[in-house]
């Protein structure tokens, strides 16, 4: 239970956006995908206000993509840019993914510190896990718009949405519980490889 809660509060205030413009236009179609997400957003945004708490910069970035593919989806509906507009849009989130490497703080790390489950000092093993962890995003986000694209290029675009609708969901989905259910696992894993900063340290001092 305490898992599946930790999921939930990781996903709702950052991939709210994405997940319920893609399970309404799934259920009910694009323009009910469209004002879902742009109601979802608004009360998200007031509730956080309300709360003074800080908005997410992926928060910002999420809604605003899928606001802005959606309405250009409506636009756009024949065109080519409709059918490969899901690998865009994960290409994109990807991007937003690994530019944080580039950083002091990766996207899993200021998850993690918004959920208040980083409140010791950050050690180097830590920051290299979260690190690691935001990479494994970066390669499912680009794994998943590469998918959509040959779908896209080779299926017609009911058999796409539907790939969209059950693919996405699911994966989704196991990426959370690979993140959050399984992080002992991905350190162990870690440990075993030696791959872990102190590890090195401690493989310097003996010699």
């Amino acid at each position: 239970m305490k898992k599946l809660t930790q999921m939930i509060m990781f996903a709702i205030p950052n991939f709210g956006p994405i997940a319920i413009f893609y399970g309404a236009n799934h259920l009910w179609g694009l323009r009910v995908a469209i004002v879902t997400t742009v109601t979802w957003s608004v009360f998200e945004i007031i509730f956080y206000k309300l709360r003074k708490k800080p908005i997410s910069m992926f928060f910002l970035f999420s809604s605003g993509i899928t606001v802005t593919f959606g309405l250009m989806d409506i636009y756009l509906q024949q065109s080519l840019f409709f059918k490969y507009e899901a690998a865009m849009s994960s290409l994109l989130v990807g991007a937003y993914f690994a530019s944080s490497l580039l950083g002091k703080k990766t996207l899993i790390q200021e998850f993690a510190e918004a959920q208040g489950r980083v409140q010791d000092e950050l050690t180097p093993d830590r920051e290299f896990y979260f690190r690691f962890l935001t990479s494994i995003w970066v390669g499912y986000f680009l794994l998943k718009a590469f998918l959509y694209a040959w779908i896209a290029a080779h299926y017609s675009l009911e058999y796409a949405l539907v790939w969209r609708g059950v693919f996405g969901n699911a994966s989704f989905y196991g990426m959370l519980f690979l993140s959050i259910g399984c992080s002992k696992f991905i350190k162990s894993i870690l440990t075993n490889f030696k791959l872990f900063p102190s590890q090195h340290a401690s493989d310097t001092e003996a010699v």
